[in-house]
């Protein structure tokens, strides 16, 4: 059985996340959920239990990494 990996997205810009998904859509993996950083992703992860969370860090890394922390 092959199963997809679930993946969820953080970046606080949502041009990125669409930038982000369109390369997962090409994988064979599934967009669970989008949020920005900090709580709301953190809320989403739990909501969602993806197998991947990507983090972008073409923005702000602070605010990234205080996520990821």
């Amino acid at each position: 059985m092959n199963r997809q990996l679930r993946v969820l997205l953080v970046d606080g810009s949502a041009a990125r996340r669409s930038a982000l998904r369109n390369v997962v859509d090409d994988l064979p993996a599934t967009v669970v959920g989008e949020a920005g950083y900090g709580v709301r992703a953190i809320r989403v992860a739990e909501e969602t239990r993806p197998d991947v969370v990507l983090v972008s860090l073409a923005g702000p890394r602070d605010r990234a990494l205080r996520t990821l922390l």
